[in-house]
């Protein structure tokens, strides 16, 4: 269970802190100091990004310590661990910019994370093994990144990770995938540039 959290931990802080962070600077107006500053919109969005990265890391590895005195792992594999962590950080950090700079209230982004985000963490194998599925429905977690994302961090804690190059290409392709869909959306501005 403890690997389910940490990924999970990971995956809400990273969406709601830089999409409340955004909605934050444009209800009171800071977004617009960011908009005149000599740096580009791209360069604020990584800031963005990275700062959340940092953020989420390390509450990641407050979790791992913690979790580790409590369980004594033996076998971790840290790079695996922060390569997923840093994975879907990137990813859910993207998706709460996109959500945070299209939209004004936080109505929608409390939607957005109820309906999506919630699930997503909660019914992508986080804290059940993919052997209590039904067989019928187990095609859904063979096609959910998400799923592939939770099961090879919870591998890493156990040391039995296998590198299979096919699912780390899709999970890159799925990650900048989302990172070139927040780049458009800042660069358009869209409904916040006059």
């Amino acid at each position: 269970i403890s690997p389910g959290f940490v990924i999970m931990i990971v995956m809400q802080v990273s969406y709601q802190n830089i999409s409340e962070n955004i909605i934050t600077m444009k209800q009171i107006g800071t977004f617009n100091d960011y908009l005149i500053s000599p740096i580009s919109r791209i360069e604020i969005l990584f800031a963005l990004i990275v700062s959340n990265l940092f953020m989420s890391i390390f509450l990641a590895s407050i979790c791992l310590f913690i979790f580790n005195i409590i369980n004594n792992f033996n076998s971790i594999n840290y790079f695996y661990i922060y390569y997923y962590l840093i994975i879907t950080s990137l990813i859910f950090s993207s998706i709460g910019s996109i959500v945070g700079f299209l939209f004004f209230t936080w109505d929608i982004q409390q939607s957005i994370s109820n309906f999506f985000i919630m699930p997503i963490s909660l019914l992508s194998g986080t804290f059940f093994s993919i052997n209590v599925v039904n067989s019928n429905w187990i095609f859904l977690f063979t096609y959910n990144p998400f799923y592939h994302i939770v099961t090879k961090f919870r591998n890493s804690f156990f040391g039995n990770n296998v590198f299979n190059y096919k699912e780390e290409l899709y999970l890159l392709i799925l990650t900048i995938f989302f990172i070139l869909i927040s780049i458009i959306v800042f660069r358009k501005g869209y409904r916040v540039i006059n």
